[in-house]
């Protein structure tokens, strides 16, 4: 996701500026299971100018350390000198000594970053009259002010924390704060809030906003503070500005350290100046549902609930830019979509797949696989790709976000072989000529949600015949088909239904799938509201 993630386990102090001693904690099995190997301990220093980005080894803290799974220095005998105080953020790293290489198990090295070195160069910026943090706060400031346009193409905050999480197209959790965490540090930087949000697609220059929530679920303007850089990075990521989490370490979270954490002169306020809340205008998505199961359920973007009895390859919503299509069978429940890149291709998973997962993921016709940690998210050509599975459980295999650049959001989860799917539309798509499906198209107009492909008519829903006209208008061509295999289905198996009869309540089917994500994703398990809602909570568990 552009995080770093820590395989070393950081003790206290990494974030002060005068600790007296600093520790670390690893599993020595990750590194070897020889206990006569040796590990150099290494500080990496990140900086930047404006053209280029540099990572330096700045200081050996010991170069004999035994594998033995704890390591602790004094600060004091490590003192920045030279160049080395020009390194504000770093990564500590234990990296196993060349000659030792070949008794490695699975890593090398295990390190932890990005850390400010505020204990680095704290003897040497003490040397000052005026008190060095908030010097480096006024000189970032002043330096910060020179260029503010990048405020003004942010996404606006979602009203409240319930939009936060359901606009999961445009919005991803931050994972420094987020609801359900059990991290003793979770949103230490963005206190009273409970949960903050990040808008996943960065700016044209890279930037992001970040939007923080109580726990009422009310916007705290003055913890939702903008990123100059976003912290997952941006393309080219190897730029100033756009490495992902160094970058947005550099520019926008050491200033919190020097004009709050580490401030004693009430110069937090000029952070805030440099990082205003966006939150106005803020324009939720649309959502449209479907479920795959004996008798498909269908809920379009203006609201109309239908039943849909059919087989075969459907459009469930096109439009110049985004293309979704759904395998309607008893047998095969797959959905498959695309923008201008990749195409993604979801389907439900044979029980008896060794591995157990759920639900198997394709990119390209190929498989993919998000059972590990640092799989959890992956990125492809203009589509990402997120497991909801709490940790612990990836295995399962049963629960992902698809995001697409354009911000279109797709939730697609499991159940006893059902398949349930999600979609956003964002605002872009409201009124969208040349656009439609099974699941319309968004106008707040239910009353054409049922129109036949390439003409205005929109049927009666009473009507059998107009029922299958439209219908059959929406079935995939064999030069339109964006699955990887042919339907067992030649020709379209289509059964009416009154678009009114649905015999499932769908709001309560969003109701369930939207709770699963959450619940899956951040361990906030509320089995009375899953009963509440008559979803069976074994299924999520």
């Amino acid at each position: 996701m552009g995080r770093f993630p820590c395989t070393l386990k950081l003790g206290p102090g990494w974030k002060k500026k005068d600790a007296k001693e600093l520790n670390f904690t690893w599993d020595p099995s990750q590194i070897s299971n020889k206990n006569d190997v040796l590990l150099n301990v290494t500080l990496i220093g990140y900086k930047e100018n404006k053209t280029s980005v540099i990572w330096q080894d700045i200081k050996t803290i010991n170069s004999s350390v035994p594998n033995n799974g704890n390591f602790s220095f004094s600060p004091s005998d490590h003192r920045c000198e030279g160049d080395e105080c020009d390194f504000e953020i770093g990564v500590i790293e234990a990296r196993l000594k060349t000659k030792d290489h070949k008794q490695s198990s699975t890593y090398i090295a295990l390190n932890c970053g990005m850390i400010p070195l505020g204990w680095l160069m704290n003897h040497h910026q003490q040397q000052q009259q005026q008190p060095w943090p908030d010097k480096k706060c006024n000189t970032w400031q002043a330096e910060d002010k020179k260029n503010t346009p990048w405020l003004e193409d942010l996404l606006p905050c979602p009203t409240t924390l319930d939009d936060a999480m359901s606009d999961f197209g445009r919005w991803q959790p931050d994972d420094a704060c987020y609801k359900g965490s059990k991290s003793k540090t979770n949103c230490n930087l963005h206190t009273p809030a409970i949960h903050c949000a990040r808008s996943f697609e960065p700016t044209k220059q890279g930037a992001g906003n970040q939007c923080c929530y109580d726990s009422t679920g009310k916007l705290i303007k003055h913890r939702s503070t903008p990123d100059r850089s976003h912290d997952w990075g941006s393309t080219p990521y190897n730029e100033p500005l756009r490495v992902p989490s160094a970058s947005h370490w550099l520019v926008d979270i050491i200033p919190i350290f020097y004009c709050c954490k580490w401030n004693t002169t009430g110069n937090c306020s000029r952070y805030l100046e440099q990082r205003p809340a966006k939150y106005k205008q803020y324009q939720p998505p649309k959502p449209g549902i479907i479920s795959l199961q004996e008798d498909h359920l269908l809920k379009t973007f203006d609201d109309l609930e239908y039943t849909f009895q059919a087989k075969g390859d459907f459009w469930l919503f096109k439009s110049d830019r985004i293309k979704l299509q759904g395998r309607f069978d008893t047998e095969q429940k797959n959905i498959a979509m695309k923008e201008e890149g990749d195409v993604v291709e979801i389907r439900v998973a044979p029980s008896n797949l060794f591995s157990g997962n759920r639900l198997q993921v394709l990119v390209n016709n190929v498989s993919k696989f998000f059972d590990h940690e640092p799989l959890r998210m992956q990125d492809f050509k203009d589509v990402s790709i997120i497991t909801n599975e709490a940790k612990g459980n990836l295995g399962k295999h049963g629960n992902f976000t698809v995001i697409f650049k354009s911000g279109v959001g797709v939730v697609v989860a499991e159940d006893e072989r059902r398949l349930y799917v999600k979609i956003n539309l964002p605002p872009k798509y409201q009124n969208k000529k040349d656009s439609g499906g099974l699941l319309g198209t968004w106008n707040d107009n239910k009353n054409d949600d049922l129109t036949i492909r390439g003409t205005n008519t929109a049927v009666k829903e009473t009507s059998e015949d107009d029922f299958k006209k439209f219908a059959l208008s929406w079935f995939v061509k064999e030069n339109e088909r964006l699955f990887r295999q042919a339907s067992t289905v030649d020709e379209p198996i289509i059964l009416f239904q009154s678009a009114h009869a649905a015999h499932a309540d769908i709001t309560m089917l969003l109701l369930c799938l939207v709770l699963a994500v959450w619940m899956s994703s951040y361990s906030t398990q509320d089995e009375v509201g899953v009963k509440r809602l008559g979803c069976r909570s074994e299924s999520w568990t």
